[in-house]
């Protein structure tokens, strides 16, 4: 059964290998991570199974309780099966309790699998932001701006 807990320092080398298996690029480095894992601004889950990291997602507080979606990774064999759903919902929760209205993220055009997520949580399209992530194999790439209204229940 898949655990969702908020994350510490001590799940930093769990993190960081999901962090690893997900992305070929512009992956967080363990100082940026451990960043995620002990400033105050930020919020950061986790999903187990058995002691083993399986997924994470980290957020940064915004004004009025919203939120920054910074990231959210799950490793390849634990995806389609609802782990990163999960950790949507904690984070919707966890805006929702704050009284925060929204959440934004920003996400590369070229991954589908991440923006089908986000719409079919309610996130919708807001703009596209040319050149956002400016490294990797294949150059720049576009992202897209996303927001989720959390007081529309979606």
């Amino acid at each position: 059964m898949v655990l969702i807990r908020k994350a510490g320092p001590a799940d930093l080398g769990g993190i960081d290998e999901v962090e690893m298996a997900s992305f070929e690029s512009n992956r967080f480095e363990r100082g940026v991570l451990m960043v995620l894992l002990t400033e105050e601004i930020f919020h950061t889950w986790v999903a187990e199974e058995d002691d083993e990291v399986l997924g994470y997602i980290s957020i940064m507080n915004q004004d009025r309780g919203s939120a920054r979606l910074i990231s959210i990774a799950v490793i390849p064999e634990s995806r389609n099966l609802g782990v990163g759903r999960s950790l949507m919902d904690v984070v919707k929760r966890h805006v929702r309790e704050g009284k925060g209205d929204k959440i934004v993220l920003e996400v590369r055009i070229s991954n589908v699998q991440a923006i089908n997520l986000y719409l079919s949580e309610g996130f919708k399209i807001k703009g596209m932001l040319k050149d956002y992530y400016s490294k990797g194999r294949c150059g720049p790439e576009d992202a897209l701006f996303m927001i989720l209204d959390v007081d529309s229940g979606e």
